[in-house]
């Protein structure tokens, strides 16, 4: 059970870690249209760049909880909650602005399952702590 929610959260901090270094790198220009002119929007362009740290940031916090997992409840709460406000956020867009790219799309599914992290957590620290025994 704890080897496989390792697994799992090293998968998903690649997946967000890759993400975030892709709009730290490109910016505003990350989905746009290869075809189109490069869009000028510089405050668009600056918060992509800083939503890219905090990828980044996340990716490292949960590189810091993979080994010990089963002891680091309240951190794996927070990356969470971090997780389920974003796919608020995502969701909230689709509403008002419209469909943004699929990935996009993808994303807010995987953000909006976070919390079962949470129960997968606490039954491996409950087998942990049995085989501790």
């Amino acid at each position: 059970m704890k080897l496989g929610l390792q697994i799992y959260l090293g998968l998903m901090s690649m997946i967000v870690f890759l993400y975030g270094a892709l709009q730290y790198y490109y910016g505003v220009q990350l989905g746009a249209d290869p075809n189109l002119p490069p869009p000028i929007n510089a405050p668009a362009d600056n918060q992509i760049r800083y939503s890219g740290g905090i990828f980044i940031g996340l990716a490292m916090m949960i590189w810091w909880i993979i080994p010990n997992v089963e002891k680091h409840t309240i951190p794996l709460r927070i990356i969470c909650i971090t997780f389920l406000l974003s796919g608020f956020g995502r969701l909230v867009s689709l509403i008002l602005v419209g469909p943004g790219l699929q990935v996009q799309t993808q994303a807010m599914v995987l953000e909006f399952t976070a919390p079962l992290l949470l129960i997968w957590q606490h039954y491996a620290a409950k087998e942990v702590l049995r085989q501790a025994q």
